[in-house]
């Protein structure tokens, strides 16, 4: 019987000592984001008072999207694409550590969530600078996001990488909080896109109903109405986008995903305020 409360005392000592320290690791974390998240309130605010908020945005009533601004959102990406690169290159070394090669036990664990924190804290300054980038090119994220989704969705036709991606998760969120936290920004960034595009659409028709719209844009609209119900303008995508798309082909396949990384690493357009709160008050559970 007394070694049996003596085994109990050493567990419980261990868990305050797991407990003290997680707190602290995660304490010193969230006063380090502290200054990110103002930085990136402080640019999505002015961001979205100069252009509009990302929901917001209407798709031109009769489908003939302007050149200028698909070449404007090339642009952009390219502008991105170093950072963008050397988030996605974080987020695949993270998620691409073998079991055996991650520490064990209580450094296993603070291990796991400096990473799920680092990939958390890692997304927002890159989301910052995002936002940035986009008011140096006078370009809203409502316009940005939809030409985005637009090509990600539809034209570079990923469906199968991201069925290939979302497998690979699944597999390993249970049992690592990086992969966890990965996991969360792959959901959010699917959910988004379906709101957003969603969103879109019923700008679009709500623009249409309450114009005096021509037959061209009865068709656009019928056409994107008989296309995809959960994303829509990416299946088909609109003719005059594809034919943007295909301007530029050889520059957008260079920034085209092919990394689980690099598909993450295009999640910060649609991400709002609160997913980063809501990434700050997860719940870690710990299994003894």
């Amino acid at each position: 019987m007394k070694k049996f409360f003596v085994g109990c005392g050493v567990v419980v000592v261990v868990f305050l000592v797991l407990a003290i320290v997680g707190i602290y690791v995660f304490s010193q974390w969230a006063q380090d984001m502290l200054p990110e998240i103002e930085d990136f309130a402080r640019n999505r605010a002015e961001l979205v008072e100069r252009y509009g908020a990302l929901p917001e945005y209407v798709p031109p009533l009769d489908g003939a999207y302007d050149p200028g601004l698909v070449a404007r959102f090339v642009d952009v990406r390219e502008s991105l694409q170093p950072r963008q690169d050397a988030l996605a290159a974080d987020f695949d070394e993270i998620l691409g550590r073998a079991p055996e090669d991650r520490p064990s036990g209580i450094g296993g664990f603070i291990d796991e969530m400096r990473s799920a924190m680092g990939m958390v804290a890692r997304t927002a300054r890159y989301t910052a600078f995002s936002d940035s980038v986009l008011m140096a090119h006078e370009m809203g994220r409502g316009e940005y996001g939809h030409i985005q989704l637009a090509f990600l969705y539809g034209w570079s036709n990923l469906a199968d990488e991201r069925a290939a991606w979302s497998a690979a998760l699944e597999t390993g969120r249970a049992d690592d909080e990086a992969v966890e936290a990965a996991a969360e920004l792959f959901d959010a960034h699917a959910r988004r896109s379906r709101e957003v595009l969603r969103e879109h659409l019923a700008n679009l028709r709500r623009e249409i109903d309450t114009s005096a719209a021509g037959d061209s844009a009865l068709a656009f609209l019928a056409a994107v109405e008989g296309g995809s119900s959960e994303l829509p303008f990416t299946d088909p995508v609109p003719a005059t986008l594809e034919a943007a798309f295909e301007a530029h082909e050889v520059r957008l396949r260079v920034t085209t995903p092919n990394t689980l990384g690099q598909w993450l690493a295009e999640a910060p357009a649609l991400l709002e305020e609160e997913d980063f709160d809501e990434s700050r008050s997860r719940e870690v559970t710990v299994e003894f």
